[in-house]
């Protein structure tokens, strides 16, 4: 796979000091993950790219941040988004990130690129940023051992480049009938936010200034007969859900719980605080009462799969998931949550026999996600099946770029699959990249 690294045009990009010491944190939503994806599918089809696998990656970062990767990945801060007032301003923020796209900004690091993870792609690329925006000791902790990009090229766009993404934004917008006013808004809240680092931070230096920006934003919602479009009226719904679970299950319970208002985000913010306490009976009827103001939602039932599984109370957490999934049966992270639970319930064959089909779907539909050949290769074991167990466990290994654990795995599953089988050809693919990277390692 190839990758395009771009960072948004907004953001400072500067790695906080927790980063430092955790690493960086992916968060995993299938709501947000789709609402995002609904946000930003329609740019991507208008730049002539893949819509159809746009993925969607939450950094866990206070920061106004967002960036994109491989052309279908969106990588983006949960500061952002909570920060955010409405969809528009995150709609704004992917036409400006496809617009780098579209543009063939940083294609040289395509190559440099493309035996990232996903995980090592967001670190990386922060770690950049940090060592750029006057962290240099965060950023070399964040990138260490990784490839020879420099990190100042990887951030350091010409003003031709920037102020031809903000153009490439607009006529995208326009040529969807859809608002810049959005784009506008969440440039003065940069700029607000931004004030007081615009002297140290050497990121700007390299960018158009915001108040040029901004006038230029202006100038275009001035003019644009589209500028008055409203979004359709369940963005707003999810917008606000969003950044409701967001704040829910980020800020602590005791914070959350004494927020006023009754606003949806703030409902939904309260659900998962009681649930997170726990206070199961208080969550299920914030719920509830929060249902009743919004469209049926299946995510509800999610939310209620998981704070049940996670109270030890997992056969009620199957009923919860297995309506969340029915209503999405195409969502992988769905899929693999029952197929989790289900296992949780007891460590029968049986058991795992029933889980197995929706932890294939799982794997089948987002293959990338170790935690689905996790969960796989214990259903398989628990069957007896040790050779399905092991191939499994070695997709996992891959996936993590764990070399000494996929030699383990490939070399257990080899004694036991048989031959000429799908499942045997898979095996001999993965062997093939073991040895490839082997012979990486020792070259290097």
């Amino acid at each position: 796979m190839r990758f395009i690294v771009c960072f948004f045009l907004f953001a400072l990009s500067v790695l906080p000091a927790h980063a430092e010491k955790r690493g960086i944190s992916l968060l995993r939503d299938a709501e947000i993950e789709e609402t995002l994806s609904l946000y930003a599918t329609p740019f991507f089809k208008n730049a002539g790219l893949n819509s159809d696998t746009v993925r969607v990656h939450l950094v866990n970062d206070p920061s106004l941040n967002a960036f994109v990767a491989s052309g279908q990945n969106l990588f983006v801060h949960t500061g952002l988004l909570v920060r955010s007032e409405n969809a528009g301003q995150i709609i704004g923020v992917f036409a400006h990130e496809v617009g780098h796209l579209s543009g063939g900004h940083l294609v040289r690091f395509n190559e440099q690129m493309s035996s990232f993870s996903i995980p090592m792609i967001a670190s990386y690329v922060l770690g950049a940023a940090a060592a750029v925006g006057g962290s240099p000791e965060a950023g070399i902790a964040v990138i260490a051992g990784s490839t020879g990009l420099t990190q100042r090229s990887i951030l350091k766009y010409s003003r031709v480049q920037e102020n031809a993404a903000d153009q490439a934004a607009v006529t995208a917008l326009d040529r969807l009938k859809m608002s810049s006013v959005g784009m506008l808004e969440m440039m003065r809240i940069l700029e607000e936010d931004n004030l007081w680092r615009k002297k140290t931070n050497p990121y700007l230096q390299t960018h158009p200034a915001i108040a040029e920006r901004i006038q230029f934003l202006e100038h275009h919602v001035a003019k644009s007969p589209y500028s008055t479009v409203p979004l359709p009226k369940d963005f707003d719904v999810r917008h606000a859900l969003m950044r409701g679970k967001i704040r829910g299950f980020l800020q602590s319970p005791q914070q959350t719980l004494q927020e006023q208002g009754d606003d949806i985000a703030t409902l939904y913010a309260k659900a998962i605080a009681a649930y997170r306490l726990p206070d199961l009976p208080t969550g299920d009827a914030m719920l509830a009462n929060l249902a009743t103001k919004v469209p049926v939602n299946p995510y509800f039932d999610e939310l209620r799969g998981q704070m049940y599984l996670e109270a030890g109370r997992a056969e009620e957490a199957v009923v919860f998931y297995k309506k969340a999934y029915t209503a999405k049966p195409n969502e992988p992270l769905l899929a693999l949550l029952l197929g989790k639970a289900m296992l949780s319930t007891n460590d029968t064959p049986e058991t795992a026999k029933a889980a197995t089909p929706f932890l294939q779907t799982a794997t089948r539909l987002e293959a990338d996600n170790s935690e689905g050949w996790h969960w796989l290769g214990i259903a398989y074991g628990r069957q007896g099946k040790e050779g399905m167990a092991s191939l499994a466990l070695a997709e996992k290994a891959y996936r993590q770029r764990d070399i000494s654990s996929l030699r383990v795995y490939t070399s257990r599953a080899a004694e036991t699959l048989t031959k000429n089988t799908p499942e045997y050809q898979r095996l001999q693919d993965l062997k093939k990249a073991l040895a490839e990277d082997e012979e990486f390692q020792y070259k290097k």
